[in-house]
């Protein structure tokens, strides 16, 4: 049935009018569902009527709270469409999204589920909770070969994936409790590029910390991308790319050196096969981002840094604001002589913390 003209059902109108001022009334919500059912009006044309009859007034509101109602009444027809006019009025508005998120979530359309409650801007407590039900749900497949815990790291939005027979509770200890990327910078980043993100907690820390950057995360070892990709998917602002750094667009193959999932490394080699991986340079990362410079690069990335700052580096070392970076010549002899040779010939102020070194551009700290 199409909208109601002037002459039909003055009972339906006059509720809609009364309930732009009450959208809250639990009986207004009741009555209107029950003569909207009566009179067969379609969804489609009841969220019309309300938004012309509103004219933008509460609006949103009301249709998130008709859409609960016709939830509450088993009338599934109307719940989706009345929940998906109110986020096209006001695509931030929590309750929509929260509500939305909690209906797909029941007819078992969980993907969708997550897509809208991690748009709710800051997470709501119900929407983390639930959150955390639906990834409890839809277990990922390392589940089956690790004892997985997903813990709230304080300060934090989204649950995390920890794998506890593995490097990953070591790893979360350094950055959510020793807190080694937590240091005041002079900046506000806008691109961030994680090198060796491993599982992706340094990528979620910055992501909580500067919301506003977008964040690059690169892993090449493939279970370890697999936790990343599952602990950084509430983040829109993450971008995942399994690969290795290295100064030249070539293959590698992950190499297990025995150091568990936090000492994965990689090697160059001359063809592409099924246990390469493509390797990827820190400036055609900038090159195809949206940015001119990189405000945090931070690497971890098991020996590879001898390659990274042996050739190349000139394209994008200068367009670096902040530096973290752990050497490893423990595992790969050279890495701080490239590194130290080629951070010579540019102004960094540098400081250690934890295991990292950080070098600061000079300028951002002596204006």
């Amino acid at each position: 049935m199409n909208r109601f003209d002037d002459n039909e059902n003055n009972e339906l109108k006059l509720l809609i009018s009364e309930m732009i001022n009450n959208p809250n009334n639990y009986d207004l919500l009741n009555d209107c569902v029950r003569v909207a059912l009566a009179i067969e009006i379609s969804a489609e044309a009841f969220s019309e009527t309300i938004s012309l009859m509103a004219g933008g007034f509460m609006t949103e509101e009301i249709l998130n709270n008709l859409g609960i109602t016709f939830w509450q009444q088993n009338q599934f027809d109307y719940v989706i469409p009345l929940l998906q006019k109110s986020l096209d009025i006001n695509p931030s508005y929590t309750d929509a999204l929260f509500n939305l998120g909690y209906v797909l979530n029941q007819v078992g359309e969980n993907q969708l589920a997550m897509d809208y409650l991690q748009k709710i801007n800051p997470p709501t407590p119900e929407a983390v909770e639930l959150i955390g039900k639906i990834r409890q749900l839809t277990q990922p497949s390392f589940f089956a070969e690790y004892e997985v815990e997903v813990t709230q790291a304080p300060g934090i939005q989204f649950p995390l994936y920890v794998r506890m027979n593995t490097s990953d509770p070591a790893v979360f200890r350094q950055i959510f409790e020793r807190k080694d990327y937590a240091f005041g910078l002079p900046i506000t980043p806008k691109l961030i590029i994680d090198g060796g993100a491993n599982v992706g907690y340094g990528s979620v820390f910055f992501a909580n910390m500067y919301p506003a950057a977008q964040v690059i995360a690169i892993e090449p070892e493939k279970s370890n991308f697999e936790v990343l990709s599952y602990n950084v998917a509430p983040y829109k602002q993450i971008k995942t790319v399994q690969s290795g750094l290295w100064h030249t667009d070539t293959y590698l193959k992950v190499m297990d050196v025995g150091l568990d999932k936090w000492g994965a490394m990689v090697e160059e080699v001359e063809t592409a096969g099924p246990e390469t991986i493509q390797a990827v340079t820190i400036g055609s990362l900038l090159k195809n981002s949206d940015f001119d410079e990189i405000d945090i690069l931070k690497l971890d990335i098991e020996g590879a840094e001898r390659e990274v700052f042996s050739l190349g580096y000139e394209e994008w070392l200068d367009k670096v604001n902040v530096l973290i970076i752990e050497l490893h010549d423990v595992m790969k002899r050279g890495c701080s002589k490239a590194f130290f040779k080629a951070v010579s010939q540019y102004d960094f102020a540098t400081f250690a913390r934890g295991e990292n070194l950080v070098l600061v551009k000079e300028t951002l700290l002596y204006k």
